[in-house]
């Protein structure tokens, strides 16, 4: 009897202890679409079996304006309740949603590190969300994702960005004399506060107060060459058209001027940081036109399209730790001295054949469209008065 009871225990244990299924009435989950990826609906029951369940479709409000549809394909098409089969995702169960805790809103995070539910799903929605209240920033933990917004944003790369990204990151986190100020402002102040940031771009602040940014990514590299010593990499990666060219002018660009924003450099000295080394940081980032002249052309998705793999180096003459000490610098001085860049993977075969729609690199066009009196220095006989139709390699492409 005794050995009895506690078996029927044991059972009882094991019971209380097996992980329920989330696959519940009411639950808001995601589901697979052929023409949406995902699409967010809520589950209306379960089938006897349990291996199936009804779900209903529930689409934002402003689903209409912030999705591409394909042709036929809108909300008013669209089968809104559906019997899905479990087995065809993991684990047997459909993803969940993120939402607040209203139960309708989605919830969106600077780091997608921080949602409770972390999968595809999850991740194409919250960028998808970002995306359409023009931030094109999130973190995932270390790594920065960006998407194209293909606009313009006013403020996003603004002066006054960096310097608040280079404040926060390098001068602001090496102690509270670094915080001498420009003008007769009170010491200890920040030229760039959260508030202000805030009312710039109208930003909220979640994680440690700074919201996703390229230059967090430059600032924090910086950090690691001239505080640490030590080597850093940025890699750049994406499918063409995700804004990968753009992206290391943006990081090069701030890195070349990071040194100009040291808060507690009186103004003379900041007016000799400004002059040194300007022309090296004029030469490296004016040769990015002269590379994507003989390298980048039009394709169907890019007008803009780098073919060709870049390597690019960029050499800092970096302070010691003696010598920034000496002169009261908790960061020591790193100035851009010089630049390497390798090429590599050149699509070659674009010079003699391009696809419709598309064009052969930049530099012909640009010759042909040169004033007469540069095309008589380069080859006066075939460019005076030419035109794409008079060579065989560009006659099947478009000028414009």
């Amino acid at each position: 009897k005794p050995q009895s009871i506690e078996e029927e225990n044991d059972e009882e244990e094991e019971e209380e202890f097996e992980p329920k299924s989330r696959m519940v009435e009411g639950a808001p989950v995601y589901i697979r679409d052929p023409h949406y990826s995902w699409i967010p609906a809520t589950i209306e029951s379960a089938e006897d079996d349990k291996k199936r369940v009804k779900v209903k479709v529930r689409l934002p409000g402003d689903w209409e304006e912030q999705t591409v549809a394909s042709v036929g394909r809108g909300a008013k098409n669209m089968k809104l309740e559906r019997l899905v089969k479990l087995s065809d995702y993991g684990n047997d169960e459909l993803p969940l949603q993120n939402l607040e805790k209203d139960g309708v809103t989605a919830m969106g995070k600077n780091d997608m590190a921080d949602l409770e539910n972390l999968h595809e799903a999850a991740i194409l929605y919250n960028l998808k969300a970002r995306h359409a209240d023009s931030l094109p920033y999130t973190r995932v933990g270390d790594i920065l994702v960006a998407v194209n917004p293909f606009r313009w944003i006013n403020g996003l790369y603004s002066e006054e960005k960096q310097e608040f990204y280079a404040k926060n990151l390098i001068w602001l986190t090496q102690g509270s004399d670094l915080m001498a100020p420009r003008s007769s402002m009170k010491t200890n102040q920040p030229l760039a506060t959260a508030a202000s940031e805030k009312k710039a771009l109208g930003y909220e602040y979640e994680k440690l107060g700074i919201n996703p940014h390229v230059y967090e990514t430059s600032s924090l590299a910086y950090l690691g060459l001239a505080v640490e010593g030590n080597d850093q990499t940025i890699l750049v990666t994406g499918e063409s058209g995700a804004g990968k060219t753009e992206t290391i002018k943006i990081v090069m660009n701030h890195l070349a001027t990071l040194e100009k924003t040291r808060p507690s450099w009186p103004e003379s000295d900041r007016e000799m940081a400004s002059g040194h080394g300007s022309d090296t940081v004029n030469i490296v980032l004016q040769a990015n036109p002269l590379f994507e002249a003989f390298g980048n052309a039009k394709t169907l998705r890019n007008d803009n399209s780098s073919r060709f793999g870049k390597f690019t180096q960029l050499q800092f003459d970096i302070e010691s730790v003696a010598e920034a000490k000496k002169g009261g610098r908790t960061v020591p001085s790193s100035h851009l001295a010089g630049s390497k860049c390798i090429t590599y993977l050149l699509e070659k075969s674009r010079v003699v054949s391009v696809s419709e729609g598309e064009r052969t690199f930049h530099i012909f066009y640009q010759l042909l469209g040169a004033p007469d009196d540069d095309k008589r220095k380069i080859w006066e006989e075939g460019l005076i008065g030419a035109s794409t139709s008079d060579f065989s390699y560009l006659s099947k492409t478009s000028p414009d």
